[in-house]
């Protein structure tokens, strides 16, 4: 484990999830980053998807594996060949090389090692979808038979929107920065749920989201104090980059 961890567990209701697996170990979105998060003891891994040219779901935060890898390329522009060719590039000074677990993962592998450890996968769609490449992911996890233990993300309203217009059940939650009545009136139209930037968080605002019937998570919390606050005002989610 990487010195100076810090330490933030599960607390009553409140539940914690390793933002790109676990960050503070390995490089995030990485397969080591989400094999090191399925031997823990957290509900979940969130990871950011993309769409290659050729319709291949991978893993990866930035449209540009170039932040991660040995070589920059637009994942939406490009094909999943070329892009599992690249390397991702040690996350520590003089870190072994890793073989196969250090390339770009797909969609599948990421849901597999959550799989694995029992865990939920927090599936962020990073930019706009279309609905036939939204069918697409929802059709691959199905065929994995891991729907149930799911909950889609994203910035991108549309996507929520399409997402609860295939799968009326499903959990979905809206990212933000900052709230207001509009977003309430969002979140109760769409029946989704608010995943929002912990500086701008309240225990007002938790309890109103509340009283409609909604589940609140914040991101990304790296401080123990500030998770502490959050726990005690009855949040759901923490989303971390610190997670034991």
């Amino acid at each position: 484990m990487a010195k100076n961890t810090i330490k933030l567990q599960n607390k009553g209701n409140t539940q914690m999830v390793a933002h790109q697996g676990l960050f503070v170990v390995e490089r995030g979105n990485t397969i080591p980053a989400f094999k090191d998060m399925a031997t823990r003891t957290h509900f979940g891994a969130e990871c950011d998807i993309h769409v290659t040219a050729d319709k291949k779901i991978v893993v990866n935060h930035d449209n540009d594996i170039g932040t991660t890898c040995d070589r920059s390329m637009i994942i939406e522009t490009s094909n999943f060949e070329d892009i599992r060719a690249a390397s991702i590039k040690p996350f520590y000074p003089d870190e072994p090389h890793k073989g196969d677990d250090m390339r770009i993962p797909t969609m599948e592998e990421y849901i597999n090692i959550c799989k694995s450890g029992d865990k939920y996968c927090i599936i962020e769609l990073k930019n706009h979808f279309e609905r036939e490449d939204i069918i697409r992911v929802i059709d691959e996890i199905k065929a994995l038979d891991y729907l149930h233990k799911v909950i889609f993300i994203s910035f991108d309203l549309p996507n929520c929107l399409t997402i609860r217009s295939l799968l009326p059940d499903q959990p979905v939650q809206y990212l933000i920065v900052h709230y207001n009545e509009e977003v309430l009136d969002i979140l109760d139209k769409y029946d989704l749920d608010l995943d929002m930037h912990y500086h701008y968080m309240s225990a007002a605002t938790i309890k109103e989201v509340h009283a409609h019937g909604h589940k609140v998570n914040a991101w990304t919390v790296d401080n123990p104090l500030h998770a502490e606050y959050l726990a005690s005002w009855g949040i759901d989610f923490i989303t971390t980059n610190y997670l034991e």
